[in-house]
């Protein structure tokens, strides 16, 4: 009675406005509209910016589809709705909203009860009831999530990964390699990845997978005896004629040019290998300090537009080491190290880098901590949210990639229980950064 009482006042307002603009007749009716849609639906800005609401009118629902930010739900107790548009009136409940106004937002937020507001059109009688929903991120946007791949065939958690176990994800696949074995899965698989095994063949026993490196749309790899090795798969390979003998380790794929050490007569130097030329050019000779151990390298493009490869390892024969230098190539002919005596990153077995939301991280052996750095230059210990998993804490064989959709991975070899890690920046995974 109370929503019918006070609408009608607003109706005879309405009307007598009317009638006092107008010269009708004595016999005209004025005609009232019986539409009871929300026309428009907004919030106020958040740290401004403004998060749309669609209005869906055969659910009768408002929703954001770009949920409000991590902490949100810290501010909406009391937030402003700054535009509800209809041809009528709106109730919540037994009063009658005029807009903007303050509201409790929180009773809507995330799947709870939601907030009823019931329209009235301007006829005073059609009515039509709305329920909002106001969705809001509930993770951290800017720290990790890890899961461990569970369900993991027992054939891979017993097999031999080695102490330099490999994975790299190649044409949408994940390959993990031991010393029989490619195990592979689809990237595609939305969170089901069931590990597949397939034999390896074409490939002697003494091949180093800590080696392994993508360059043209093949899989490259050299063995103990210094020879190179193809493959289009994972699963069957063959020895590459011209870029066999005396291959030291391969260092990197860029997007045109395969990197190296090759030796020659003794000496070692870098040198590199073109897609449509596929023969070793030498380079300058590789500096005793150079980390061409247990390697690890990133590549990506710099602000100027540059192609860049970044890489870490461990240098051959030399004693207990202070910190991680990295090296990095714009061409694979000429390194040069970047070295500083100030924020440099502590000595870490297997230096692993990844270039990740355009920052550099850097971990090792132990998985003792993480350390960050803008241009791989200064680092820092990462001490919240960009963080690794707790129980990889003290695990020494692993390998770890990157891949399109910017999930980190990384495998574990240890006797028996070989793990397979997930990672993610929570905020990848929002439609709205």
């Amino acid at each position: 009675m109370r929503r019918r009482f006070l609408f009608s006042i607003g109706s005879l307002i309405l009307t007598i406005a009317l009638l006092s603009s107008c010269i009708k007749g004595e016999n005209d009716e004025v005609a009232f509209s019986i539409d009871a849609s929300v026309r428009a639906f907004s919030i106020d800005s958040i740290n401004g910016v403004k998060y749309p609401f669609s209005i869906d009118l055969l659910r009768s629902s408002i929703y954001n589809k770009d949920s409000l930010p991590y902490l949100s739900d810290t501010l909406l107790k009391s937030f402003v709705i700054d535009t509800f548009s209809v041809s009528g009136a709106v109730f919540a409940a037994d009063t009658m909203m005029s807009f903007p106004a303050t509201v409790d937002l929180t009773k809507a937020m995330n799947g709870a009860d939601g907030i009823m507001f019931t329209v009235y059109a301007a006829d005073g009688r059609t009515t039509r009831n709305y329920r909002l929903d106001v969705r809001v991120h509930l993770q951290d946007p800017d720290s990790l999530s890890w899961g461990q791949i569970a369900n993991l065939p027992e054939d891979f958690q017993k097999a031999d990964l080695g102490t330099s176990p490999k994975v790299v994800n190649f044409g949408k696949q994940l390959l993990i390699f031991s010393s029989l074995d490619c195990y592979h899965t689809s990237l595609d698989n939305a969170g089901s990845y069931a590990l597949e095994a397939s034999a390896i063949s074409g490939l002697p026993t003494s091949v180093d997978w800590s080696s392994l490196q993508l360059f043209d749309d093949l899989l490259f790899v050299r063995t103990a005896e210094g020879d190179v090795y193809t493959s289009a798969d994972g699963q069957l390979w063959g020895k590459h004629p011209s870029l066999s003998g005396g291959v030291k380790t391969l260092l990197a794929g860029m997007s045109q040019l395969l990197l190296g050490i090759q030796t020659v007569d003794g000496t070692d130097y870098f040198c590199h290998a073109k897609a449509d030329d596929p023969t070793w050019v030498l380079g300058t000779a590789v500096p005793a300090d150079f980390p061409s151990a247990n390697t690890h390298v990133t590549a990506h493009t710099t602000y100027t537009g540059v192609e860049r490869v970044i890489l870490t390892g461990d240098v051959p024969g030399a004693e207990a080491q202070e910190e991680v230098v990295p090296w990095f190539t714009f061409n694979g002919e000429e390194w040069a190290a970047l070295d500083t005596k100030e924020m440099y990153c502590p000595y870490v077995g297997h230096p692993t880098i990844l270039q990740y939301n355009d920052w550099f991280y850097l971990f090792g052996n132990g998985f003792e901590a993480m350390y960050e750095s803008p241009s791989a230059l200064t680092w820092s210990e990462v001490t919240s949210k960009f963080m690794l998993p707790a129980a990889l804490k003290g695990k020494q064989c692993f390998s770890a990639t990157v891949d399109a959709d910017k999930y980190i991975w990384i495998v574990v070899s240890e006797a028996g229980n070989n793990q397979l890690w997930r990672g993610r920046l929570n905020k990848f995974g929002f439609k709205r950064q």
